[in-house]
């Protein structure tokens, strides 16, 4: 699951995205899903678009300054990604922006690509 995320190259990464999902019930898990532009490796000069999904959110909190944002987007807005690695518990995500972070902590994560907005 979480290793799939080893395979991304997150720095000079774009965010699109970031759609949260509270369903009613207190059964029923949230949802958050990033939608992020990367390169696929070092030598690569296009980026390609991915959806991550996180399944069973426990909790999420960000800071984005949209201006930060949309002034670093040709050159990447993302700095780096970095989660735990524990065995059989809840994920501990985080993806550090410029001038923002996201944190996610989940027990699942799904990556798609290709993915469209």
């Amino acid at each position: 699951m979480f290793s799939k995320l080893d395979n991304l190259k997150w720095h000079d990464g774009v965010l699109l995205e970031l759609r949260q999902r509270f369903p009613e019930g207190k059964r029923s898990p949230a949802t958050v899903v990033l939608t992020v532009s990367l390169f696929r490796g070092q030598e690569t000069r296009k980026r390609t678009i991915f959806c991550l999904t996180f399944s069973d959110v426990r909790r999420i909190a960000h800071v984005i300054d949209a201006v930060e944002l949309a002034d670093n987007a040709v050159a990447g807005n993302i700095i780096d990604a970095a989660w735990s690695k524990k065995k059989g518990k809840a994920q501990h995500f985080i993806m550090r922006l410029y001038d923002g972070y996201i944190e996610i902590v989940s027990t699942k994560v799904t990556i798609r690509q290709p993915c469209a907005l």
